[in-house]
């Protein structure tokens, strides 16, 4: 006869010689498959940069200026046209 055997919870698992263990290959599978889907999305995250990347933006002498002074003016012009939206708030 061979020993009990338990799970973690505590109740007992009747291993019969005629049951079979459950197969891993779903698992497998799932796994394939995740890390197929992240080296595809990897892939075109670097394909999409590469084919939209700029690099009168990123390099030579006055980029950081340049970089500084487009920041600015989108935050300015943001500012100004929430300045513009406001209604009057009566109080």
């Amino acid at each position: 006869m061979r020993p009990a055997i338990f799970d973690p919870f505590g109740e007992r698992l009747d291993l019969q010689a005629g049951s079979a263990a459950p197969r891993r290959r779903p698992v497998r599978n799932r796994r394939t498959v995740g890390a197929v889907l992240f080296w595809v999305l990897a892939a075109g995250l670097i394909t999409a940069r590469c084919a939209f990347f700029d690099p009168s933006t990123a390099f030579g002498p006055d980029a950081p200026a340049r970089v500084a002074s487009t920041r600015a003016t989108s935050i300015q012009a943001a500012s100004t046209e929430l300045a513009s939206d406001r209604t009057p708030v009566l109080r």
